[in-house]
Formats: structure tokens, C-alpha cells, sequence
């Protein structure tokens, strides 16, 4: 009986352990940048680059700040196969910008990346791969700039 109960305690132990556990922190293509242009041009042409990209873009109060939500990956009547059998990602971008002195913007852009299998498996965070990259993105602001 002893034997029993000290699994029985064990066990209790291991599920209390296993609960408490946090989850993994989410991984973010970051990167900074200074741009040579005032901050309310780099932030039109921000939001040019990532609407013409599909993502949808939030405004607020604060025009510093540039968030999307998730990146609309493809639509159809077949999607749902092809998110069933072959899995999907997603992305998002957010970017602060600051003024940095007369007319430079100092840039701040952020990707987050999460993928999972098929419909049914959860969203994990991921690095983002090349062609949805926080330097892809900076890429294509700058040359819309004119910067490149």
C-alpha cells in the first residue's frame, strides 16, 4: 500500500510541476534603423509598403507606432484543404518610430512569426523565414523611400 500512494504522490507532484511551467518566450525578428527622412514620410511610405504586402494595418492615436495584425496568407474555396494537409504561418509586423534630430527617423520594426502543422495542431512561434523578415521589410521601405 505504501508503494501505492507513493506513486499516487509522485505522480500528483509531476502534474503540479508540469502545469506551472511557463510557456517559451515569443521570438521576434527585430531590428533598428536610422533613416535620413522626417518621421511622418517614413511612416506614410511604412504603411504603403505593408498594405501593398496584404497586411492589414492598425492606425491609433499615437503616430509613432505602425502595428498590422496577421498577414492575409491566401484566400479561396480550397484553403481549407490546403491548411489541412500542408499547414500554414503567419505573420505580423509592428514598428515605433522616433524623431532622431531634424530630419532623420530612427526606426524601430518588429516581425512576429508563429506556423503550425494543419487546422488542428496549435500556433508555435517560429523564426520568420526570408522572405517575411524584419530586413526584407526594411528593404522594401527603402527602396519605396527612394533610398536605394
Amino acid at each position: 500500500m505504501p508503494a501505492r500512494l507513493y506513486g499516487l504522490a509522485l505522480f500528483a507532484a509531476a502534474l503540479i510541476i508540469g502545469a506551472c511551467a511557463g510557456q517559451t518566450s515569443v521570438r521576434h525578428d527585430t531590428l533598428e534603423a536610422i533613416l535620413p527622412l522626417p518621421p511622418d514620410q517614413v511612416r506614410s511610405a511604412l504603411i504603403a509598403v505593408l498594405e501593398a504586402d496584404e497586411y492589414p494595418v492598425h492606425t491609433s492615436d499615437d503616430q509613432r507606432v505602425v502595428e498590422t495584425g496577421y498577414r492575409k496568407q491566401f484566400d479561396g474555396p480550397w484553403s481549407w484543404l490546403a491548411t489541412s494537409r500542408f499547414g500554414v504561418d503567419r505573420s505580423k509586423v509592428n514598428a515605433v518610430m522616433s524623431a532622431e534630430g531634424m530630419d532623420s527617423t530612427r526606426l524601430t520594426l518588429s516581425v512576429a512569426h508563429q506556423a503550425k502543422d494543419h487546422a488542428w495542431s496549435p500556433w508555435q512561434d517560429t523564426t520568420a523565414p526570408p522572405h517575411r523578415d524584419a530586413s526584407l521589410h526594411l528593404r522594401a521601405l527603402k527602396v519605396a523611400l527612394g533610398l536605394l
